[in-house]
């Protein structure tokens, strides 16, 4: 219908998406012998081997930040109805808080996993915070123009 900010606002969110879906450092583990790898969506770095967590892959980071661009990409085009993409954006927030349990979730069980282990979380780590941003923003206004469209319907 008016589709023009929220349009705006998802296709930011499916940029940040796609920023984190290939970043390539999310988490720097510091290993006691001085030994550092990384945790991305794509797996781990070089020295990983050194610390024996290559068997734990990051699925459920890899997942969850698909999870936001697919969402992002299928809001956007779920523009002829209003209230299936309200339900969409939804899905994409909780794909996107989903994402933090999982980097949570991970990051920790590494830390426990590796004694003496130490973690500095990326810059890159702010990037789904500014997709549940523009979900959020995105939402809000498919329901401004929800309301919209109701107002004019109850004028005819």
């Amino acid at each position: 219908m008016i589709q023009r900010i929220q349009s705006v606002f998802l296709l930011f969110a499916f940029i940040d998406g796609l920023i984190v879906l290939f970043a390539k450092e999310l988490v720097c583990f510091t290993l006691p012998n001085g030994a550092t790898f990384t945790l991305s969506s794509m797996g781990y770095g070089e020295a990983a081997a050194q610390a024996n967590v290559t068997g734990l892959l990051p699925w459920g980071i890899s997942f969850f930040s698909a999870a936001m661009v697919v969402m992002a990409i299928v809001t956007f085009f779920g523009y002829k109805n209003r209230k299936k993409q309200m339900k969409q954006a939804n899905l994409g927030i909780a794909a996107a808080v989903l994402w933090y349990v999982a980097l949570a979730a991970y990051t920790f069980s590494i830390a426990q996993h590796v004694e003496g282990t130490t973690f500095n979380l990326s810059l890159n780590c702010v990037s789904p915070a500014l997709t549940l941003f523009f979900f959020i923003m995105a939402k809000n206004r498919i329901r401004h123009d929800e309301r919209l469209v109701r107002a004019a319907d109850r004028i005819r």
